[in-house]
């Protein structure tokens, strides 16, 4: 819209410049190259210059006026809140929203590690909790052609370091949950968290 403003003025004050000529012609030569002319010229070469500058320029007030798509997880409810931070479990990963002086920004925190031959989904309703002490993510692996689910559980205390579950142990006739560090292929659990059952 500016633009076309300046573009108006500018015609305005091209058209009064040429009259301004138009007056003056009779004290031309034929060579245009009297004292009553030259002021002319010269102003004619600055409204030539403005007019190629303005002609360049672009109209940026529709940009402004074009709203951006509302980010995926703003209309929904966030599965895990710890402090300040909310947690969205989609698409077998999950990403981490938090406010940074009232501006949310977003991050994926963790991806589900790939399976051959296999699919990933969330598993259950609440497929991203916190316990209070451990965040912890619960997927499917559906194999290909097998049609069956293996569930996988993964958890973490930092959001940094991973734990995946491997199983259930025994100790001392009681059940524990057996953890391990997420990438090791070792056979041993590197923590435990007891089972209660529900009453």
């Amino acid at each position: 819209m500016m633009v076309y403003i300046h573009l108006l003025a500018i015609g305005t004050y091209a058209k009064l410049l040429y009259s301004a000529v138009q007056s003056e012609s009779s004290e031309m030569n034929i060579f245009g190259n009297t004292v009553a002319n030259r002021p002319y010229l010269w102003r004619l070469i600055v409204l030539f210059l403005l007019m190629t500058q303005l002609l360049g320029c672009r109209d940026d007030s529709q940009d402004e006026l074009v709203t951006k798509p509302a980010p995926w997880w703003s209309t929904q409810e966030p599965d895990a809140r710890v402090g300040m931070d909310e947690f969205y479990g989609a698409d077998c990963a999950i990403t981490r929203v938090s406010s940074h002086n009232g501006d949310p920004a977003a991050e994926v925190i963790f991806k589900v590690p790939y399976q051959l031959l296999s699919s990933c989904k969330e598993s259950g309703t609440e497929a991203l909790v916190f316990d209070g002490e451990y965040l912890i993510f619960s997927i499917c692996h559906m194999r290909i052609g097998a049609g069956s689910c293996v569930n996988s559980r993964f958890r973490t205390a930092d959001f940094v370091h991973w734990q995946e579950e491997i199983g259930i142990t025994w100790i001392k006739g009681e059940q524990y949950e057996a953890w391990r560090r997420l990438g090791s292929t070792s056979t041993k659990a590197d923590a435990v968290k007891k089972i209660i059952k529900r009453q």
